[in-house]
């Protein structure tokens, strides 16, 4: 039988000395031995625990092993250790999704401005002769039919090209007078102020989407070109 300890069996079978057959049943015959009390074990000298005093806080161990104690605090990261040090990775990580919701808020709240607070159409002096000398030789009924159309595409909301072309082709079946008493009309300067009103909306979506947004803005833009529609503050950003 071989007269080496426990530990020292797993250091040879750890080291590739001996098989793991001869180390089971070195191991085996080890453990048979002890207790058929041929082997002598020998018993650990553990240090008695230290007794309190009458004052705990200010009581000095006596003799204790400081090694785990010195190791750990010589691991310890020097200096002090923030919460902004441990939050800012997890910052870090959120800021793409952060920039991204600001970014659409600021879209949103832009859009909400321009609807709320955008001006009036300036009204040309061509425009002002043009009313007063065909006011008195207009007959009201001339407008309604251009009236009714300008109600029936504002009612449908669709600031597409094809809602724009169906919209030229009834307008351009109409007589000149009935263009002329529908353009002094005030339904004519409502049509007027929801298109600089799309306009600054598809305006805003530029750093969005360039060239789609200058694409419906050059739409808008001959739309209102094709009513005589003359605004000056349409103009396509470069």
């Amino acid at each position: 039988m071989s007269s080496k300890t426990l530990n020292q069996l797993a250091a040879d079978y750890a080291d590739g000395i001996i098989s793991k057959d001869t180390y089971r049943q070195a191991r085996n015959d080890l453990f048979r031995a002890i207790i058929d009390g041929n082997v002598n074990v020998e018993n650990n000298e553990y240090l008695a625990p230290l007794e309190p005093g009458n004052d705990l806080e200010t009581t000095t161990p006596q003799n204790r092993d400081t090694t785990q104690i010195i190791n750990i605090s010589s691991a310890a990261p020097t200096g002090n250790i923030s919460s902004e040090d441990i939050i800012a990775p997890v910052k870090q990580k959120n800021l793409p999704m952060l920039y991204i919701a600001f970014s659409c808020v600021f879209v949103i709240l832009l859009i909400i401005a321009v609807v709320l607070f955008y001006p009036k159409p300036p009204v040309s002096n061509s425009q002002t002769n043009t009313a007063n000398s065909v006011e008195n030789n207009l007959n009201p009924v001339d407008s309604k039919a251009g009236e009714a159309l300008i109600a029936e595409f504002l009612k449908a909301n669709e600031w597409t090209r094809e809602s724009f072309n169906f919209f030229n082709e009834k307008w351009n079946a109409l007589s000149t007078n009935q263009k002329l008493a529908t353009s002094q009309t005030k339904r004519m300067q409502r049509l007027s102020a929801n298109i600089y009103k799309n306009f600054l909306e598809k305006k805003a979506l530029i750093s969005i989407n360039p060239e789609n947004a200058k694409k419906q803005l050059q739409e808008l833009i001959e739309f209102a070109e094709a009513l005589d529609i003359q605004d000056n503050r349409m103009q396509i950003p470069e």
